[in-house]
């Protein structure tokens, strides 16, 4: 790596070009023309091919005259003898490499602020050697180019800061009516959408303990979102998914997004896609295997409704993260009912002895108590209609009507009849379902509700 020396001073006869520079690019920063605005500049300052290359090694923009010739390998310029060192605040002269695609020396100027390198702005030397005022002239295009993205940066997290507010707002039910209308009118954001709540948890202590230990861990090499702190990520991957507006904010346990809901789409159908979005674009998975952050999915409502969309959320949460520690780790607030209450907040050792005591006798695991379970699971998921159950599991209804004899022979539960014995198998059967002993109940028949945001 050949790092140049602090430049010397120019030349006399530089400095009437170089004051035009920096005239010139301070107009294009007053005007807000952005980055592609202060490249454009640069360009018409310099006949030599410059480009501006993000810190992920893509081209963010470049001069007409580099788009004559080919873009400069990131992998050359950083990866060959003498090539930069992308921790190193340092302009660096790269030395011609016909092997790594240089055929000419390349400078490389970072474009960094208070420390953080935004990108880094390359000159190519042609067509002619470079000259001291070469150089100046690119410390002062990445001067201002580094001004440009300080700026965008600020501007970017006041936005965010007050769409994570108003976020907050809404789920908390905090704010008059007017200022939160207002403040959505500011950001652009219709507060009388109909939305859904998303809860990702972080992981506590005693979710540990139950769970063997779980979270969203290390940042994952695929790029989904790796912590559930990643908010801004997460909502902006989300909607991107989806192609819906999405608002975050961060709560006291994990991460809050409010999904908004397409004018119409049936609610049923936009909670699997969310399931399913967030399954894939968000990760809620360690990269080592290890379950990660449990998701909760509320159902759809209204701006009024969304305070307690957000409790759902949380308690559909917190029941996967108690029960399923390496099952389903996304499920929706329609897909355990009102018996999550119990679930999510009662004693873990005394639900376990309560799903014992309530289905014991259909838990050993033959084949034929199995049946019995799932034609429970059916009945009371088509809610308590024998036609509907007998269609869902291709069998005749008298065979459903029979098995739920078996089930009152076996249990001592009429649950064809009895309300307080409907409500306890309800409940025993969440827990099955939650530690993977049943089937996820109202999965998608199929995936083209998938297809669509795939």
């Amino acid at each position: 790596m050949t790092s140049r020396p602090a430049s010397a001073l120019p030349a006399p006869s530089d400095l009437p070009r170089l004051h035009h520079a920096e005239l010139t690019l301070a107009d294009s920063a007053a005007a807000h023309q952005g980055l592609v605005g202060l490249v454009s500049a640069a360009g018409g300052l310099s006949d030599r091919p410059q480009w501006l290359i993000g810190t992920n090694g893509r081209l963010v923009a470049c001069t007409a005259r580099a788009r004559e010739i080919s873009t400069p390998r990131w992998e050359s310029l950083t990866e060959m003898d003498g090539g930069i060192d992308t921790d190193s605040l340092a302009a660096t002269m790269v030395p011609p490499s016909p092997a790594h695609g240089l055929a000419r020396r390349h400078l490389v100027v970072p474009v960094a602020r208070r420390g953080i390198i935004h990108a880094w702005w390359v000159v190519a030397e042609m067509p002619r050697l470079f000259e001291e005022a070469d150089r100046i002239l690119a410390d002062r295009v990445a001067h201002h180019l580094a001004t440009e993205y300080d700026a965008q940066h600020r501007v970017a997290r006041a936005a965010w800061n007050a769409r994570s507010l108003l976020a907050r707002q809404l789920v908390r039910g905090s704010g008059a009516e007017d200022d939160l209308v207002a403040s959505g009118e500011y950001l652009g954001v219709n507060v009388d959408s109909k939305r859904l709540v998303v809860y990702l948890s972080d992981p506590t202590e005693k979710g540990r303990t139950e769970t063997e230990g779980h979270g969203l861990g290390r940042p994952s090499r695929t790029g989904h979102i790796a912590h559930t702190g990643d908010e801004a990520r997460a909502a902006a991957r989300l909607a991107s998914a989806l192609g819906v507006e999405v608002l975050g904010t961060q709560g006291n346990q994990g991460t809050i997004l409010l999904v908004e809901v397409p004018d119409g789409r049936a609610p049923a159908d936009f909670v699997h896609e969310v399931k399913y979005a967030v399954g894939r674009y968000l990760q809620p998975r360690n990269d080592d295997g290890r379950p990660g952050a449990a998701v909760g999915v509320s159902s759809v409502t209204d701006r009024m409704g969304l305070r307690r969309a957000y409790r759902e959320a949380r308690e559909v949460a917190r029941c996967v993260d108690r029960f399923s520690p390496r099952g389903q780790r996304i499920l929706a607030v329609d897909d355990l009912g009102p018996a999550r209450l119990f679930v999510a907040n009662a004693d873990t050792e005394a639900i376990r002895a309560y799903v014992s005591e309530v289905l014991g006798p259909l838990l050993g695991g033959d084949e034929t108590q199995r049946s019995l379970l799932v034609t429970l699971q059916s009945y009371f998921g088509h809610d308590r209609s024998i036609r509907a159950s007998a269609r869902a599991l291709a069998v005749h209804e008298n065979t459903v009507r029979l098995r739920l004899g078996r089930v009152h022979e076996f249990t001592g539960l009429d649950v064809a009849g009895n309300a307080n014995d409907q409500l306890s198998v309800q409940t025993a059967l969440l827990v099955l379902q939650l530690t993977g002993a049943l089937p996820e109940k109202n999965a998608p028949a199929n995936e083209t509700d998938h297809r669509r945001i795939a």
